[in-house]
């Protein structure tokens, strides 16, 4: 018995391990992509490609910001949503890339032909699979298009990040309550507010 709590033990050490390994390079590169750095830009695609993923491609990023967590338990809750988004992007070919960034979970998911209606259950789903179980907390996103130009994400995530920090400057919960029950939330600049808490360019 105590020879297979060992072998047990061990076996979610390396599968903890190897979590964090993956996490801090998805992590790594995700940054250098977001900085827009001429330099940083070298050397992403090759490094992507050496995880499974193609930056080549045209994108759909989500951006997802979480609120009402005690700061302390921040890192616990954006740790725990990496991990769901991680299994979850597993199952899809091509994979997604996700990874936290200052704070908030950033996700590329290939866009190969994808449906609007597949895009918007995409981004749901990564807002639901984001969402802290504690009382009061809640995450919001946002989903844009990327084209396949490098400089373009660093572009769509500074829109992305613009966005929610409007919403979150403009909108408190009891005004965001009533206006989602009368449909979507105007927020300027091209973006919208869905009822289903993801925030899209307004077509």
């Amino acid at each position: 018995v105590e020879h297979a709590a060992l072998v047990t033990s061990l076996e979610l050490l390396r599968t903890r391990t190897a979590d964090e390994v993956r996490w801090r390079l998805h992590g790594d590169l995700l940054s250098d992509l977001l900085s827009g750095e001429t330099e940083a830009m070298g050397t992403v695609v090759e490094r992507a490609g050496r995880l499974g993923h193609d930056l080549t491609l045209d994108h759909r990023m989500v951006v997802v910001a979480l609120s009402g967590i005690d700061r302390a338990l921040v890192d616990t809750a954006l740790q725990r949503a990496i991990g769901r988004s991680d299994d979850w992007a597993e199952t899809m070919t091509p994979q997604p890339l996700s990874a936290v960034h200052h704070d908030r979970i950033v996700v590329l998911v290939p866009d190969i032909g994808l449906t609007r209606r597949a895009r918007d259950d995409i981004a749901e789903k990564i807002r639901a699979l984001a969402s802290p179980t504690t009382p009061k907390a809640a995450a919001t996103s946002i989903e844009i298009g990327v084209r396949s130009g490098l400089a373009d994400y660093a572009l769509a995530h500074r829109s992305a990040v613009g966005a929610l920090e409007m919403l979150a400057l403009q909108v408190t919960a009891q005004a965001r309550d009533q206006r989602l029950a009368r449909g979507v939330v105007a927020l300027g600049r091209g973006f919208q507010l869905r009822p289903d808490g993801v925030i899209e360019l307004a077509k």
